[in-house]
């Protein structure tokens, strides 16, 4: 788990009176070890001591049931502490998130391999496991993305410009939602907050909303919309040339929104500063200031604030 829970996990066992269980921290605790033992990612791909062995390798073979908290910290392919956790020997496993990443398939690679083994029964795809498919002998990563995985451009553009140099910008996403979809189900537990199992546990009490509507002050207004008419005259020009063989940019097309988001919020940000006649050479907004007074509000509350 992260070493930041482990107090918060301390405390859950006192209040289950569970007595049983150990925080592995140092070279003694591992000759003491207990029914459930807690043990940091930061301090499992450690050597002890001054010597060679982690203690990963001193609990290789250690226990019939392993649990990772907080698991999309094993995500990346060869981090020290995925690597380290990956080394680890378990009847079972039981790997919790509550971090999305179901749906970027490079990232649910190595929580597969994790509990599933690299190349088994259960999950043929590895890392090291040679894949044997119809044509012969693979990878299990290539077949992984041959069966899952899709790959586009963040812009058509650079799907030209990659001899020159140019950084690939690329983005896997899902090829067959049923065949991925077929391929989780069966190793993948979704909770949802209204089980009830899972509502006796949430503490969060229950959302208020409330709209405040603040009328934009006419300096603002008049300052988007001379944003806002250059980017239309920007957006109407790439369509013409679009008419004319071009290829929209769409990272140019986030550019130009982010800009007008910023206009819209935060028309001192320094993105939009440097344009001559388009600077802003006013104070605060009427929306700054209304979110300035309910924060203030919020803090003398003892509220806690996101802005």
């Amino acid at each position: 788990l992260e070493a930041r829970n482990i107090k918060e996990f301390e405390a859950e066992f006192q209040n289950l009176g569970i007595t049983d269980y150990r925080i592995v921290e140092q070279k003694y605790h591992l000759q003491s070890l207990k029914k459930f033992n807690l043990i940091a990612y930061s301090r499992i791909w450690h050597t002890i001591g001054n010597g060679k062995k982690t203690f990963a390798k001193a609990l290789r073979k250690r226990f019939g049931f392993i649990a990772c908290d907080e698991a999309h910290n094993l995500k990346a392919a060869n981090s020290n502490q995925a690597l380290a956790v990956r080394s680890l020997k378990a009847k079972h496993w039981l790997l919790s998130t509550g971090t999305p990443i179901a749906n970027y398939p490079r990232n649910i690679f190595s929580l597969l391999v994790t509990a599933y083994g690299d190349g088994t029964a259960l999950n043929p795809y590895g890392y090291y496991a040679p894949y044997f498919n119809n044509y012969g002998v693979t990878s299990g990563t290539r077949q992984f993305k041959e069966d899952f995985v899709t790959v586009d451009w963040v812009t058509p553009q650079f799907d030209q410009t990659l001899d020159k140099g140019r950084k690939a910008r690329e983005f896997p996403k899902i090829k067959d939602v049923e065949k991925w979809q077929a391929m989780l189900a069966p190793k993948m537990i979704r909770r949802q907050n209204d089980e009830p199992d899972v509502v006796k546990s949430v503490r969060m009490p229950k959302a208020t909303l409330k709209t405040i509507m603040v009328k934009p002050d006419s300096c603002h207004l008049q300052y988007y919309r001379k944003w806002l008419d250059e980017f239309a005259a920007w957006f109407r020009q790439q369509l013409r040339m679009e008419e004319e063989g071009h290829r929209f940019d769409q990272v140019m097309l986030l550019v130009q929104l982010g800009k007008l988001q910023f206009v819209s919020t935060i028309p001192q940000s320094a993105r939009l500063q440097g344009v001559g006649e388009y600077e802003w050479q006013y104070g605060l907004t009427e929306k700054q200031k209304e979110t300035i007074r309910l924060v203030e509000q919020a803090v003398a509350e003892d509220e806690k604030v996101i802005v």
